[in-house]
């Protein structure tokens, strides 16, 4: 929502809530962006995490509460205890990880030890032959093939070869014992010493091959502190020294030096005393300590103090909470941070140079008007003016903090005659000028109060923008012209309109160039006035031709270092050059990823790049090479959209935009982005839409390796139809983690795939030889480095092998030598027995080479039909659709006179809404019987002519020939109900309600220019329509076709990327069976995601 319209937002916003005190307590800035999975995964524990680990695929273990999570970046998988299953987690209190050097996983729980068996998808549960289960609370390597668990009986030795156990207990009478029999923590040095807490008295040491455990005591004893000797976490680092986590904070000593000599760390001052969860270090030697209630702390060896990450109230990307009792920092450089009450949150530590600040969070004025950002302006010592509708801020980038706030309050003369401000400046050495919706108020800097000026009628009070003028003046965009503010005299000038409607009129961009010329630009659809040096005012409007303004909604106008004025708008970027007989050309930028977007802010660095600000991203435009590179909300910007002008370069280099969710900060020097490579894993594969994790496996199907790394499959011919499910562990933002895989021996191109689509699929191969390959890209262009790798061979029928052709072969030769010799006898023998004989033999060769060609007919059509249904496959349709297509474009183009409208294919795209619950339910044999009976359900419908295909598990694809795309709706209509009337009766009598999503699209998709989309492009509009039924609810239909403004060849794929943007463009109509708002959310999400 990138228009006035946000404002006008904040305003109502302002006038629903109450004046709030202003505040001038510092708000440190926050580098981490972090996102709480809970909240945008339904599968992620939404509570307590207690412990998180890797393992060697790349996928993320979670310990809880309440089971076990194993996360691959787009869902979870959820192990918990099954009394009836020994082979399920023991215990569902999962509250240590860990992965041995073999790579396998074992899990700490309140019912015993256990080992994940990654090829059954089973636990091998390990429990003490004598006593109570162990609650294990910590899980190390003994150095050798063993783990020292620590449980809450005590501390215990596991040897993983035979399965014994070796306890170690404390006993009051023998000094040597463990201090206590709850151990929480563990750590080994190198030389295979043992460091335990022992709670709540301290650490013991067991030391390499000792048996007598000696004990150390953290607190002082001139001092006793019984929080001090509650240690709960453990840490040898590699500069040997130890780390104790405490509930009285963190204290570290270098082992070979004197105890005395350990030190407590000092906690941050904005937080405090806290006690500690977990401490831990990853790759780069970064210390990270998980507390309660200081949140996440980090060790800064550089200024030796922890820098504090805490949940802030109003900042939905802070810390989820402040009790944080798990850590992890990935392969990718991600981190994760395991709360105690709050799921988990995630936040990429590769990627660099973008911050947020929200002014109001953890604040008492923390509603969303609070962190609205609306104008800037420079201040005095490199601070910041910042106005909204929560009146004006005065912001210190150093410090990360409000130093003041100024708001209106009815019984204070002087304050702020208006909190709605929607344009702030400050001139070098001068005072601050704000502009509301009542005037234009000038703020004395010595006794902070506010003078207003008014100018007359109410709509010339409304002060939109401010811009600094020749002489000293200032030009003020008001909603009743543009006025020249003297403020000398306090006196304004208003200038003349050149037009009705003219863009002085709501004027909200305005800009006085280098050379003297007034720019004005107006948000409301005004178009652009030009007022030269001369005070001449001249109009541009856009007229769709070449060199005219792209859009007549202006949001901003800038002037970068060479002098070129740049102008936003909600169509696109256009630069501005002035031609030899001094008219002006406005070039719109055409790159892919700003193409048709609406530019809402323009700043440049000092390398000459622009940054632009577009609805919920911000983009990176090199006007030398045309490079776009574009940032999200998961990079670090502000979330929610931009809004319109509100931008500004700081003297240091730094870009500063305002947005509804605070402010977002540039760093172009720093801007990093995550240059880890992604690692690919398998996630799932099936055979003939069953997976193969469902034991027993079929007999004929070979698989080499592990389900999870499998080195190669082998398929019957009969059973040549798999899927292969690949997931990239880079979890930085898996959501814009991108794909591409290919079967070689088929495929000549890559197919690409993104993160809702890891799935390959492939029907009815030929027998023969292939290699399926899977490459991954990251959000930041990073290519994974190794690709996934999987040869399959699909083994022909007896008849089609080469020794059963060469054995036909020979026979065939030795049978013609047999034969001219037995005829040569014959012949003398008997000339018409010869004859008779020669005729016998001939008809049965005859009937042979008959019998061969119906059996290659067969072969043929089993080829291009699904085994399973006796529908047709995708290659049939690529066989048999090319020369319907070209019909019908000859049909269109073979004359003037317009094609009827019955010349047209329609697309209907067929899925079968939450069919994994009847697999998961009923099982498979019961999904391939709904799967079966939907032929019969769409031969109903549709005619013997029309195509029927299934394009692929649960998703079915119709092509109807000669119909009027006006009745497809209708179709559409009657295939849901050919579904959802009538239960689906399996073999056992027990019935199956079913419902179906449809999506549908015409071919040509605009009869005047019949070539605009092809029919590959036709079927993806017929899959976004799918999406959208299914996004909007399900059991619905969504038909696509062109709008009331037919999209140019340039913007189809833009249209196809974000259908939202192209519907509200009039590119696109839609036909729904559902609901118009339901329906437009389905659009946000799909432009979203593109």
């Amino acid at each position: 929502m990138a228009r006035p319209a946000r404002l006008l937002l904040a305003s109502l916003l302002l006038a629903a809530g109450l004046a709030n005190p202003a505040h001038a307590a510092p708000a440190p800035v926050r580098q981490l962006r972090f996102e709480n999975l809970s909240a945008l995964h339904f599968t992620m524990p939404a509570s307590s995490v207690l412990a998180l680990a890797q393992d060697g695929q790349g996928l993320i273990w979670m310990g809880t509460q309440s089971g076990l999570f194993r996360h691959d970046g787009q869902r979870s998988t959820i192990y918990r205890n099954d009394a009836a299953n020994p082979l399920s987690l023991p215990g569902n209190y999962v509250s240590a990880i860990f992965r041995d050097s073999r790579q396998r996983m074992w899990f700490g729980t309140n019912n015993g030890l256990a080992r994940f068996d990654a090829e059954r998808g089973a636990f091998v549960s390990h429990r003490p032959a004598a006593g109570p289960s162990l609650f294990v609370r910590s899980i190390i390597s003994d150095g050798k093939d063993g783990l020292w668990l620590g449980t809450a009986a005590g501390l215990h030795h596991f040897d993983t070869a035979s399965g014994r156990f070796t306890a170690y207990a404390h006993d009051p009478q023998r000094p040597g014992t463990p201090a206590s029999d709850r151990v929480e923590a563990l750590a080994r040095d190198p030389e295979g010493g043992l460091w335990l807490s022992v709670w709540p008295h301290g650490i013991d040491y067991l030391p390499p091959g000792g048996s007598a455990f000696q004990h150390f005591q953290p607190d002082d004893s001139a001092a006793p502190n019984a929080k001090l000797n509650t240690v709960s976490a453990l840490l040898l680092d590699g500069q040997r020294q130890l780390w104790i986590g405490t509930a009285g904070g963190v204290l570290r000593w270098n082992i070979g030096s004197p105890w005395a000599q350990r030190e407590r760390l000092p906690a941050p001052p904005e937080v405090g005393d806290f006690s500690v969860y977990t401490i831990y270090q990853d790759r780069s030697d970064a210390v990270w300590i998980g507390t309660q209630p200081a949140g996440l702390l980090r060790w800064d060896a550089a200024q030796q103090q922890f820098s504090s990450y805490q949940h802030r109230l109003g900042d939905p990307n802070s810390l989820p909470s402040n009790r944080i009792p798990s850590v992890l920092v990935d392969h990718s450089n991600t981190l994760w941070a395991g709360t105690w009450d709050n799921g988990v949150a995630r936040v990429d530590l590769g990627s660099q140079g973008l911050g947020r600040f929200l002014p109001a969070a953890g604040t008492q004025d923390s509603a969303p008007r609070g962190n609205v950002v609306g104008s800037l302006s420079h201040a005095d010592e490199g601070r910041l003016w910042l106005g909204g509708p929560s009146g004006v801020r005065l912001y210190d980038p150093a410090s990360g903090s409000v130093l003041r706030s100024y708001r209106h309050d009815p019984a204070q003369p002087g304050s702020l005659p208006n909190d709605f401000v929607m344009a702030l400046l400050q001139p070098p050495g001068g005072p601050l000028w704000a502009g509301t919706s009542t005037g234009l108020s000038r703020l004395d800097p010595a006794g902070g109060t506010f003078r207003e000026y008014r100018f007359g009628a109410q709509d010339r009070n409304f002060v939109r923008g401010i811009a600094r003028a020749s002489g000293g003046a200032l030009w003020l965009g008001t909603d009743g012209g543009v006025l020249r503010f003297d403020p000398a005299s306090g006196k304004a000038e208003a200038l003349p309109a050149g037009r009705a409607l003219s863009a002085i009129h709501n004027a909200g961009a305005l800009l006085e160039d280098s050379k003297g010329r007034l720019w004005i630009g107006s948000p409301y659809g005004r178009g652009l006035d030009l007022r030269g040096a001369d005070g001449a005012l001249r109009s541009y409007r856009s007229d769709g031709k070449p060199g005219s303004l792209s859009n007549d909604f202006v949001n901003c106008v800038y002037e970068d270092r060479q002098g070129r004025v740049w102008i936003g708008t909600r169509s696109g970027l256009n630069l501005v050059s002035q031609q030899a007989d001094g008219s002006l050309r406005f070039s719109a930028s055409r790159r892919d990823g700003l193409s048709g977007m609406e530019i809402t802010a323009i700043e440049s660095d000092a390398e000459g790049q622009l940054w632009l600000t577009v609805t919920g991203a911000l983009l990176r435009f090199d006007p030398a090479s045309g490079a776009v590179a574009s940032h999200y909300a998961s990079d670090g910007i502000s979330s929610g959209n931009f809004i319109n002008g509100a931008s500004l370069a700081g003297g240091d280099g730094t870009l500063y935009f305002g947005a509804f969710q605070g402010l977002t900060i540039v760093h172009p020097d720093a801007m990093r982005g995550n240059t880890i490579a992604p690692q690919l894993t398998v996630t799932g594969l099936s055979v003939m839409n069953r997976s193969l994790a469902l034991l027993p496996r079929p007999e004929a199907v070979g698989l080499e390796g592990t389900l999870s790394a499998p080195s190669r499959l082998r398929l019957p011919w009969d059973m040549a139809t798999f899927s292969l499910e690949f997931t990239a562990t880079h979890f930085a933002d898996p959501e814009r983690n991108r794909y591409a895989y290919r079967l070689d021996g088929l495929d000549r191109d890559w197919i690409a795939a993104d993160a809702a689509h890891r799935v390959a699929t492939y029907t009815s191969l030929r027998p023969g030889s292939y290699t399926l390959r899977v490459k991954a890209v990251t959000k930041n262009g990073v290519w994974s480095d190794q690709e996934l790798v999987l040869p399959v061979t699909v083994t022909p029928p007896f008849w089609a092998t080469w020794w059963f052709r060469a054995l036909a072969a020979l026979a065939a030769v030795l049978g013609l030598r047999w034969l001219y010799r037995w005829r040569v006898r014959s012949l003398r023998q008997h000339q018409l027995l010869l004859e008779g004989q020669v005729a016998q033999r001939t008809s049965e060769l005859a009937g042979k080479n008959e019998a061969l060609s119906k059996a290659y007919a067969a072969l043929q059509n089993l080829s291009v039909t699904d085994p399973l249904t006796g529908l047709r496959n995708r290659r049939y349709i690529e066989q048999k659709l090319p020369p319907e297509v070209q019909l019908i474009l000859r049909r269109h183009e073979a004359s003037a006179a317009p094609a009827p409208r019955s010349a047209a294919l329609i697309f209907f795209l067929v899925d079968l809404d939450h069919f994994k619950q009847v697999n998961d339910r009923y099982g498979h044999p019961a999904g391939d019987h709904v799967l079966m009976a939907m032929r019969e359900r769409l031969a109903r419908v549709f005619r013997d002519s029309d195509f029927l295909v299934r394009w692929g598990g649960e998703e079915f694809l119709v092509v109807a020939r000669d119909i009027d795309p006006a009745g497809a709706g209708a179709l559409a209509a009657r295939l849901c109900e050919a579904v959802a009337g009538q239960p689906f009766v399996l073999e056992d009598g027990s019935c199956i309600r079913q419902t179906c999503s449809v999506g549908y699209a015409s071919f040509p998709f605009l009869p005047s220019r019949p070539r605009l989309l092809s029919w590959q492009q036709t079927i993806k509009l017929a899959d976004l329509g799918l999406y959208a039924a299914k996004r909007s609810g399900r059991a619905a239909w969504v038909g696509l076709g062109c709008g009331p403004a037919a999209p140019a060849p340039e913007q189809v794929q833009q249209m196809l990327q974000q259908p939202g943007g192209a519907l509200a463009a009039g590119h696109l109509a839609a036909t729904a069976s559902i609901a118009d708002d339901a329906l437009a959310m389905a659009w946000s999400t799909l432009d979203h995601t593109a």
